[in-house]
């Protein structure tokens, strides 16, 4: 039992560094902007 909360709080904690590490490197910037891609014009 004490195993499933080892590795789940080391998952949890694994997924919370890979989000801050994305997050700093700037790939959350502009989410808004993908949803409205397909209505921009190509040129």
């Amino acid at each position: 039992m004490i195993w499933y909360i080892i590795g789940s709080t080391l998952m949890g904690l694994g997924g919370l560094i890979f989000y801050a590490y994305y997050h700093k490197k700037g790939q959350f910037k502009g989410m808004e902007d993908v949803k409205y891609q397909i209505f921009h014009e190509e040129e």
